[in-house]
């Protein structure tokens, strides 16, 4: 069966979106000598060194693809940030300790147990909602794997169904 765009009829001008979005994600690293200028006190001087630099970009469509797999938190960081709130809160309590009261510890640590829970809840709540995210991206992956984009209609379309939609659109259309 030949594929081609329902719009024009002709098949010279798609590309499969699966394609698209491997074609829409880059990284790239650089690592090499470094220098710069700088100024300080009416003064300027020079430096240089050794980097190493890394990244990445990638499309819009290639996001909306992307697997949702957990990303690197922990609950351990707010834990951590609200035993030594916690810390603050007893030190800033002492009333031998001028500086404890001077630096307002017992306030700033009130505020960070109150950080450290939010932190913790929403650490907890994202864990908790990945199975959904993995099963909706499972979805979209078998969906992706049979549409085809016209590059001259500006069209997504999917050659079986041949439903078809604008590039903006295509999660209503072929995901409902």
């Amino acid at each position: 069966m030949e594929i081609v765009c329902p719009v024009h009829n002709n098949g010279d001008d798609i590309q499969k979106i699966s394609a698209i979005v491997k074609a829409g994600i880059s990284s790239g690293s650089y690592s090499g000598p470094s220098g710069g200028l700088f100024q300080a006190g009416g003064q300027t001087g020079v430096y240089g060194g050794y980097t190493t630099l890394g990244g990445g970009s990638s499309t819009k469509l290639a996001d909306a693809f992307a697997n949702p797999m957990p990303s690197e938190r922990s609950l351990g960081l707010p834990v951590i940030l609200i035993v030594i709130s916690g810390y603050l809160i007893l030190k800033g309590r002492d009333p031998y300790d001028v500086f404890a009261h001077a630096l307002c510890m017992e306030p700033i640590g009130i505020i960070g147990v109150l950080v450290g829970i939010v932190v913790f809840v929403n650490t907890f709540l994202h864990t908790q909602t990945l199975p959904t995210k993995l099963e909706e991206w499972e979805r979209k992956k078998k969906i992706l794997e049979r549409l085809y984009y016209c590059h001259r209609d500006d069209i997504v379309f999917d050659p079986e169904s041949k439903q078809s939609s604008l590039p903006d659109d295509w999660q209503n259309v072929f995901t409902s």
